[in-house]
């Protein structure tokens, strides 16, 4: 799977997302040209094209663009515990 998506930081959430099959490469790409001329000159919006077997693997390797920060603290404060 492809992953595109616009990420605010300031905000921490996702402005944009979409997901392709690895088929539709070419169109991710177009896809993701697009976000980053619509949020050009926008330096809190990030935009991202990811690559992951899905979603829940994704969300464990980029949490960050999938969970609030403090999201992220509370759960590593769990695991160290």
């Amino acid at each position: 799977m492809i992953f595109v998506f616009a990420y605010d930081r300031a905000s921490q959430d996702r402005v944009a997302y979409r997901e392709f099959p690895d088929a539709d490469d070419a169109e991710a790409e177009i896809h993701r040209r697009s976000l980053e001329s619509r949020y050009r000159g926008t330096d809190a919006i990030e935009v991202v094209l990811l690559r992951s077997q899905d979603q829940a693997s994704l969300e464990n390797t980029h949490s960050r663009y999938f969970r609030s920060v403090e999201q992220i603290e509370h759960a590593l404060k769990t695991e160290a515990s």
